[in-house]
């Protein structure tokens, strides 16, 4: 079964501000560059199965299910809609970030 991946403009917007650090911190442009192709390639393996994902620690708070994709030290955050197969990717952090209370 295939599904759509569909990533919020909040999500999208958080991963290329990481690949923009990466690159200035690096000072090696193309690293951003291929750390951003990493990043999107394995967040198209959503696309297949996403529920192999584990829970997110945020899950515990929402009244739907919020699951997250490791990538390196940084979590994606998503959740599925089996109706429509359709996965949104919500949001994006490092690890090591506290959880919001949101």
């Amino acid at each position: 079964m295939t599904y759509e991946v569909r990533i919020t403009d909040e999500a999208c917007g958080a991963i290329d501000a990481q690949a923009d650090y990466i690159a200035e911190e690096s000072g090696f442009p193309g690293r951003g560059v291929e750390w951003l192709l990493e990043c999107y390639a394995l967040i198209d393996t959503l696309e297949t199965f996403p529920s192999r994902c584990a829970f997110a620690p945020e899950n515990e708070r929402r009244d739907y299910e919020v699951r997250k994709l490791n990538f390196g030290s940084y979590l994606i955050f998503f959740r599925v809609d089996e109706d429509a197969k359709v996965v949104h990717v919500t949001g994006f952090r490092h690890g090591m970030r506290e959880v919001p209370d949101q």
